[in-house]
């Protein structure tokens, strides 16, 4: 239902006064280009802390169609997904029902998964005419999201397991290890490659400042002035022709 009602208006101006191509021109093809892949999400990301980790990392998007970078979802996302799929794989085989609470998540990751993943229905939304959603890749913020709304669970039903064998020591248990989950993650999705260079940024900042100061000395102040991009726009190989 979020979905249609945040398309909804564009899907109505497209109804009244049709498509849009002189911005950018979609195809059903970029969908695939631009799908969810699933040995990014379970692989390192890329620059990862551990060198082995990095390295696999790197054959991994060294294919033909590598996608978008950021996919990966990290070990307590990616685990908490394969605990889920054995669990599902139990119940299929065994008199043990699958868990309620863990149903609603399960659900969602799987259908984004369908939806999202590289030849998945997206490729079909796409060649029926919604082809302008094309990064099906991204969605995997919200598969990680529901990952870890599922570890979430999994850890409160530990805390009530370890408070009942363990009630008089079970909240340091616990508080230990949250802390070390939080550090697993931490080193997990964090790279040197994140940090980013104030000094560059701060060093354009005055170079930009000293530019306007400039222009402002020779036109005066509160004056009108016309900016042409100095980048391809709106889009790389579509420059504007002036």
């Amino acid at each position: 239902i979020t979905f249609i009602l945040n398309l909804l208006p564009s899907l109505l101006y497209i109804m009244k006064h049709g498509e849009n191509t002189s911005v950018a021109s979609r195809t059903p093809g970029e969908t695939e280009i631009y799908g969810l892949q699933i040995t990014d999400m379970f692989f390192p990301r890329t620059g990862h802390r551990i060198g082995t980790f990095a390295r696999l990392a790197g054959k991994i998007h060294d294919t033909p169609v590598p996608s978008e970078l950021g996919q990966a979802l990290g070990i307590i996302a990616s685990l908490s997904i394969i605990l889920v799929g054995m669990l599902a794989f139990r119940s299929f085989f065994s008199d043990k029902k699958f868990p309620n609470e863990l149903k609603f998540f399960s659900f969602t990751i799987l259908a984004f998964t369908l939806i999202a993943v590289t030849s998945g229905f997206g490729l079909i939304i796409s060649a029926v005419g919604l082809k302008d959603i094309r990064s099906w890749n991204r969605v995997s913020i919200l598969i990680a999201c529901c990952a870890l709304f599922i570890f979430a669970i999994f850890l409160n039903n530990f805390k009530v397991w370890i408070t009942k064998k363990y009630a008089k020591t079970s909240s340091k248990i616990f508080l230990v290890l949250i802390l070390l989950v939080l550090a697993i993650g931490i080193f997990d999705q964090t790279s040197p490659l994140d940090k980013v260079s104030n000094k560059a940024n701060q060093d354009a900042y005055i170079s930009d400042c000293a530019y306007a100061n400039k222009i402002e000395s020779k036109v005066g102040k509160n004056k009108a002035v016309l900016q042409f991009p100095i980048i391809d726009f709106p889009e790389p190989k579509q420059a504007m022709n002036d």
